[in-house]
């Protein structure tokens, strides 16, 4: 499976490009990719998230890649695009457009907080071809200032499989609140 995400550099950043594998083999998580620690971390914060949100984290062997692999990637933005990615990975979720960029941290709880760069982050991705962005509900006014990219806003990791079905269901360059 396969995403987007997004690391700031200075004024402008990064797209980021999420692949998560999810494998036989002894359960844990590794993110390669010149991942900060605040983005390894995030492995406890995801796996935490999805479990309290009465989703299935599945006991598998998980690999997450961070691409481009010489771009070292932090922030907390990566929380939400790796926890779409391991739910798409393990059947819980459909079909993923590849063109979508997922921003967000994840908290224990399972609830899905703003990040900055947000505006950065879709402009950025608009310009590479990206349509589809999930972003937290309280990023979606920054986000929607973005044209060409339809925009759907999540609360909760239990938002994305319906926001992932909004996402292929409707019209481009529409936006929508949750």
């Amino acid at each position: 499976m396969s995403l987007y995400s997004y690391v700031p550099a200075g004024y402008s950043g990064h797209l980021v490009n999420v692949e998560v594998d999810c494998r036989t083999g002894i359960p844990g998580m590794d993110i390669v990719g010149l991942p900060a620690s605040e983005v390894r971390e995030s492995r406890d914060r995801v796996r935490v998230g999805i479990r309290n949100s009465r989703l299935n984290y599945p006991a598998s062997r998980i690999l997450v890649s961070l691409s481009p692999s010489d771009i070292p990637k932090s922030g907390n933005g990566f929380d939400l695009s790796i926890a779409a990615g391991i739910l798409a990975a393990s059947g819980q979720i459909g079909r993923m457009p590849t063109d979508t960029l997922l921003l967000g941290e994840v908290h224990l709880r399972g609830e899905v907080t703003g990040v900055r760069g947000v505006l950065a982050a879709l402009s950025e991705g608009a310009a590479h071809g990206v349509r589809h962005a999930l972003v937290p509900a309280e990023n979606l006014d920054e986000a929607r200032m973005v044209p060409h990219v339809r925009v759907v806003a999540v609360e909760s990791l239990t938002d994305v499989p319906a926001a992932i079905e909004r996402v292929l269901d409707v019209r481009p360059n529409q936006n929508d609140s949750h």
